[in-house]
């Protein structure tokens, strides 16, 4: 649908138009025709440019939502591995728990990738850490506790899921570490202009 803006020079050159048309001066009446479509694109462009930062919000914020999604399943991950090893719950509540960690990781693994696209279709892309290394271990990690927890070995198991907490978190500062780039490079150049 289209978005019609009319600033105040606008409505003055609206109504200067209507008074030309009464006086049907032809050339006056081009002269702002023009003046308007002028405008209408000076506007047109300002909306374009709010449209592209309110993207590059979106990506940002996301990103932070990843960085949160992270902490919070890390820490997950780490109180497993301590009831993984002290033996708090039976090996079938600590396979259900680590199947539940293993389906968020996954479903966060969707909305990197789902990021990455909408990344991509920004004019000024960010650049994205790659953390596929990462993900496929963690997703390693996560399966072999699962395979010693089906062992009764809780010991084998923690360790597996405190190698799984280990790369979350390398994965996080991937993700902060660029962000905080992001943000520095974007810092000089508001300072150089």
């Amino acid at each position: 649908f289209p978005v019609t803006i009319l600033n105040d020079e606008m409505k003055k050159q609206l109504q200067q138009l209507e008074k030309m048309m009464q006086l049907q001066n032809k050339d006056l009446i081009n002269k702002e025709l023009d003046k308007i479509a002028l405008n209408n694109k000076e506007v047109e462009k300002e909306l374009d440019r709010m449209l592209e930062l309110y993207k590059q919000l979106e990506v940002e914020k996301k990103m932070q939502h990843a960085i949160d999604a992270l902490k919070d399943l890390n820490k997950k991950q780490q109180e497993l591995a301590q009831k993984t090893e002290k033996k708090e719950l039976d090996n079938e509540q600590l396979k259900k728990q680590q199947h539940d960690l293993q389906n968020e990781f996954n479903e966060l693994k969707k909305d990197l990738q789902k990021l990455k696209e909408q990344n991509k279709s920004l004019e000024n892309p960010k650049d994205m850490p790659n953390t596929n290394e990462e993900e496929k271990n963690i997703d390693e990690h996560m399966q072999k506790s699962n395979e010693d927890l089906n062992k009764s070995d809780n010991k084998k198991a923690a360790k597996e899921q405190k190698q799984a907490s280990d790369e979350l978190q390398k994965m996080q500062d991937k993700i902060e570490k660029q962000i905080e780039k992001e943000e520095e490079e974007q810092n000089e150049e508001d300072a150089n202009t």
